[in-house]
């Protein structure tokens, strides 16, 4: 998995990874804990620590990427 880019504002947070042929295969629910888990881990190494509620879901087939946007829960 690519990160491609990732946006911190207030209380959002918004990424776009692109995965690989095989994982982005994934169920979608499994795509989204997936990026969820990921963008808690950039919000820990920055020292922020939160619970992050899905808003957004976009899959884009054409070159197996997702946009995700997150706020704090």
């Amino acid at each position: 998995m690519e990160i491609i880019s990732f946006k911190y504002e207030n209380s959002s947070f918004e990424i776009h990874v692109r995965f690989s042929a095989s994982g982005f295969k994934q169920d979608d629910r499994d795509i989204i804990s997936h990026v969820r888990k990921l963008s808690i881990s950039i919000l820990k190494a920055t020292g922020l620590r939160y619970f992050l509620k899905g808003n957004t879901y976009i899959k884009h087939e054409e070159d197996n990427s997702v946009y995700c946007s997150f706020e704090h829960d």
